[in-house]
């Protein structure tokens, strides 16, 4: 998938992230982009205030950030690796929000829409779609492949997000 990795994105491409899709003005997303890049680093560092992205909503842990910018970019962020670190031009096409796919905005051919399998990519998010009633509903999982669980299938769950609403039924 073409998700931005928050756990390892450089400065300018979480800026041009928090800019385009968070709708900041360019300062204050450069001074955001900053701000987790220090606090990756401070982690890493082992300094005191810093800590790592063990899921997407860990980043609501460095000041500055708030639940409505992370509500603009969660479709397109990752903490899983996998993911496209340096995404130049924003070619984030993949990584759509699952109300505008509920919306049935995504060509099944586009990357990343129905069908399409990243070559090279070993961490995957899983969208399940389910209308019910008026509104459409998101389940998210986090998969990698290799397995290595008593299951005996090629792959593992690594995280597995509460249900939420992310749109109306067409």
């Amino acid at each position: 998938s073409a998700l931005l990795d928050l756990a390892s994105a450089p400065r300018g491409s979480l800026a041009a992230l928090f800019q385009r899709y968070g709708e900041l003005p360019r300062s204050e997303a450069e001074d955001l982009a900053g701000a987790v890049v220090e606090w990756r680093q401070r982690d890493r560092r082992g300094a005191g205030g810093g800590a790592g992205f063990n899921a997407v909503e860990d980043v609501l842990r460095v000041p500055g950030v708030t639940r409505s910018l992370l509500d603009s970019v969660r479709d397109l962020v990752t903490v899983a690796g996998g993911g496209v670190p340096n995404a130049a031009g924003l070619a984030w096409v993949a990584a759509q929000a699952p109300g505008r796919i509920a919306a049935g905005d995504a060509p099944p051919d586009a990357p990343g829409g129905r069908g399409a399998l990243p070559a090279l990519a070993n961490s995957y998010r899983i969208d399940a779609l389910v209308p019910v009633g008026e509104r459409v509903w998101l389940r998210r999982r986090w998969m990698s492949l290799g397995g290595g669980s008593s299951s005996g299938f090629p792959w593992a769950t690594q995280r597995v997000e509460a249900v939420r609403a992310v749109g109306v039924t067409p």
